[in-house]
């Protein structure tokens, strides 16, 4: 079971099918289920079905959109049909069964559900990608509808009326662009516990009033034009996940003192982008939040206080606060925190507390130069890839882009406690913090997998690294001081140290076992050009050949 989906083995699945097979070898019509195409063809053509069908999957041959001439009345017989899923079929019938329970129809090519269709059994509608501009026209009778998507509909403009579904608990809109309303009948929906708004770019209105009574997750991402500020009655023992990044409802977010903070039950805070200068200290009420993301709100200048005494909070994602300068010392007290991170703020000194963070697995701190400006391609790739790329490999990106000459801004090395405590830390991501030199203790760090240490000033590694005996792959990107790599955990797998243009030499591959997996150990070496010039001379270059992967070309 994942996500509300049941998952069974490849095997499980052929021998349900066979059983399906063997209730009637002759006539598909009569089977109980339908999946195969050219079986649903033939019955739907010759208007084959009976009373024996109770679920059909249907998907095109080629797996896009066809038309087919299929019997407009074949669904007629079918009176049991409970289940029906449809991909990519442009053919829309004059009649569906009456107690059909679930219909899943990706690409749906008409604008409203056809009139003839009286679904009164109804409890799940899922019409992705569909041609759907309004869902039904009038009053329509769903008493048992539960659940309705309509991800990626981009022709929807107004939703539909649902005094007839007011058991409808469930309602995704996801990226329905040109959605610009809703119908007032929104606010009878009592049992809606999960609405989401993702992404509708282009709605203007939010209803003045939700009827939501206990609503689990509400998100408005991205609703760039919506500037209401809807009123909810709710019980706010309730919400767990509340998401406003990237919206205009500028009331809703500037009074979340007001709205937010009594809501006891909520589990995740998505406020990205929001225009706050600060969170209120009666975050504390939050007792239940597990995550709190504040990427990009660019006005935001300190966390309270307060934050300190959640001690569910396991995720902090402060990418992109520019003018957060510090973390509460007490941060320490956060004991599940298990994700903080602190990329391209102002954060200098990271507090001695850290240490007693025993659960956390992914530290990130990172700078950008604030007199470099990314592209706007470059700056969605580094927002969606936090963890994959440094700003350091970024600025060689460009440079190598524009042929730019690259200056150097010195920021004062920042003030990093022990490390000793972390030992839980799987990711720890230090680029472009202007280390002069590694913790010693890093090698403490026993669970450490993933290290990110580009675009800093240190000569060497520490000898203590040799005992991170989980490490498996090293960012050294634009170190241009750094030498040597020896030190290098023997379990290594892989190190990138493109543009470290001093680095001489790789550590003694002789103590390097080769993988019982067959890989290799790779070493990415990408314009360090005076190691180029210590390989070709040395009496070791077959060695270096037989043992790892090695890419010392020059970037084009």
């Amino acid at each position: 079971m994942d996500n509300d989906i049941v998952w069974m083995h490849d095997l499980l699945e052929e021998m349900g099918r066979n059983i399906v097979r063997q209730e009637c070898l002759d006539d598909p019509g009569k089977r109980s289920r339908l999946w195969d195409y050219e079986d649903i063809d033939k019955v739907l053509k010759k208007n084959k079905g009976t009373e024996a069908l109770k679920a059909m999957d249907i998907v095109s041959t080629y797996n896009e959109q066809q038309v087919v001439c299929w019997n407009p009345e074949a669904f007629l017989k079918m009176d049991n049909l409970k289940f029906l899923r449809i991909y990519g079929i442009l053919h829309v019938p004059t009649h569906l069964p009456n107690d059909l329970r679930i219909l899943d129809w990706i690409l749906y090519p008409s604008k409203y559900l056809q009139s003839s269709f009286q679904l009164v059994e109804l409890i799940q509608l899922c019409l992705q990608q569909s041609k759907i501009e309004q869902l039904w026209r009038g009053i329509k009778n769903f008493d048992k509808l539960k659940f309705i998507d309509l991800t990626d509909s981009s022709d929807l403009i107004v939703t539909p009326n649902f005094t007839r579904a007011p058991n409808l608990d469930k309602l995704v809109l996801v990226r329905c662009t040109n959605l610009r309303k809703f119908h007032p009948s929104i606010r009878i929906l009592k049992k809606l516990i999960h609405l989401n708004l993702q992404d509708c770019e282009r709605l203007i209105h939010l209803p003045r009033k939700f009827g939501m009574e206990s609503p689990v997750t509400l998100k408005l991402s991205n609703c760039s034009k919506c500037k209401e500020n809807p009123k909810f009655v709710v019980n706010k023992e309730f919400l767990q996940e509340i998401s406003l990044d990237r919206t205009a409802v500028v009331e809703l977010i500037k009074n979340l003192p007001e709205n937010l903070w009594i809501v006891k039950g909520l589990e995740v805070l998505e406020l990205s982008k929001a225009d706050i200068e600060e969170l209120p200290s009666s975050i504390e009420r939050l007792i239940n939040l597990t995550s709190l993301t504040l990427r990009y709100c660019m006005n935001l200048v300190r966390l309270p206080n307060a934050i300190c005494s959640l001690k569910l909070l396991n995720s902090i994602d402060l990418f992109g606060c520019l003018k957060i300068g510090n973390l509460p010392k007490n941060i320490g007290n956060v004991k599940g925190l298990e994700l903080l991170n602190l990329c391209w703020t102002a954060i200098k000194e990271v507090p001695s507390s850290i240490v007693l963070l025993k659960n956390l697995k992914h530290l990130y701190i990172c700078r950008f130069s604030k007199f470099y400006s990314l592209p706007t391609s470059l700056e969605l790739m580094r927002l969606a890839l936090p963890s994959l790329i440094s700003a350091s490999h970024l600025k060689a990106m460009i440079l190598h882009q524009r042929s730019l000459e690259y200056v150097s801004v010195q920021f004062p090395q920042p003030l990093l406690p022990s490390l000793s405590g972390l030992q839980s830390l799987t990711y720890l991501h230090l680029s472009d913090c202007n280390l002069l030199s590694i913790p010693n203790d890093i090698g403490c760090l026993s669970s450490l997998e993933h290290l990110n240490l580009s675009g800093n000033y240190f000569v060497c590694l520490p000898e203590s690294m040799s005992q991170l005996s989980n490490l498996r792959r090293l960012h050294l990107e634009c170190c241009r001081r750094l030498q040597s790599l020896e030190n290098v955990p023997l379990t290594i797998d892989f190190v990138i140290a493109n543009h470290c243009k001093s680095l001489k030499r790789l550590p003694e591959l002789q103590f390097y076992p080769f993988m019982s997996d067959q890989s290799q150990l790779n070493f990415q070496c990408v314009n360090c050009f005076e190691l180029a010039d210590y390989i070709q001379c040395s009496d070791n270059i077959l060695q270096v050949s037989l043992s790892l992967s090695l890419s010392l070309s020059s970037a084009h």
